[in-house]
């Protein structure tokens, strides 16, 4: 018995050592990037910041910003009507458990499919490609996101909110506004700048649109994401450098943008348990 339990411990051991190895590995190997995309993206910096200043880097995030704000501005009101409107007011019906359902299978769409989309919906009936065409598009990709966001935060707050707002005479709108959103309110935030990240990086959509137009490709050059596929197809035909300020811009952004969601999700915590 005691033979059997030594052998047991040693193998034990012997796992957890080789599972800490290969995550320091994994961990090392990040970091080494990381820090290779770091210094070659600051030397581009430099070199751009001597031309021109902060102009063009200034210009490049703002353009980027311009895109998430634009789909947001049309994707996030719809979805949190769509999510309050299923869970608060049809939250025993099997049409919404139904309709929620299909919203989260569709947030895990790969995004080509939605570029597809957009060309069929807002490009191929009308035969021209806008910058509004891109802005619908991604806000179809990310409306269903939101949806499911919102419908998950709602079903999160206590029934019990519910349950004394209403007791007090208040409606099903006044219980929603002014004790289940507010509740709420942090998760669906927190989740929002999470989406906002993912489409911050996504650029397949943007490809497949601004391929179909000169204006419009030129215009979504100032698109961190599409700028970079283009800064690399550019370097492996033409030659030219490789874009590491644009990968390190368009990481840092991702990276500040999921910081923001974490600190949302933190201060949601301790706000709830306190």
């Amino acid at each position: 018995m005691t033979s059997l339990t030594t052998r047991t411990r040693r193998r034990e051991k012997a796992i957890f050592l080789f599972m800490g190895f290969l995550t320091y590995t994994v961990i090392g190997v990040l970091l080494v990037a990381i820090m290779f995309l770091a210094r070659k993206g600051i030397e581009d910096w430099s070199g751009w910041i001597k031309v021109d200043g902060i102009g063009y880097l200034g210009s490049q995030l703002v353009d980027t910003l311009l895109v998430i704000a634009g789909s947001f501005i049309i994707a996030l009101p719809l979805g949190l009507a769509t999510g309050v409107y299923l869970c608060e007011y049809r939250a025993h019906s099997k049409v919404a458990d139904g309709i929620l359902k299909a919203a989260d299978y569709m947030a895990h769409i790969p995004p080509v499919i939605y570029g597809l989309f957009g060309w069929g919906i807002f490009v191929a009936k009308q035969q021209q490609v806008s910058a509004a065409a891109l802005l619908l598009t991604l806000a179809l990709w990310l409306l269903p996101k939101i949806i499911s966001i919102t419908s998950q935060a709602l079903k999160s707050t206590p029934l019990a909110f519910r349950r004394e707002s209403q007791a007090l005479g208040a409606s099903i709108w006044q219980t929603t506004f002014h004790a289940v959103l507010p509740y709420a309110s942090s998760s669906i935030a927190a989740g929002a700048l999470e989406a906002a990240a993912r489409i911050a990086g996504e650029a397949i959509p943007v490809i497949m649109l601004a391929s179909l137009s000169l204006e419009l490709a030129i215009k979504s050059s100032g698109v961190l994401s599409y700028r970079l596929y283009e800064s690399i197809v550019n370097s492996v035909r033409y030659s030219q450098e490789t874009p590491y300020g644009v990968a390190l811009l368009l990481l840092t952004l991702s990276l500040l943008l999921q910081l923001a969601a974490i600190l949302v999700r933190r201060q949601e915590t301790n706000t709830k348990y306190r």
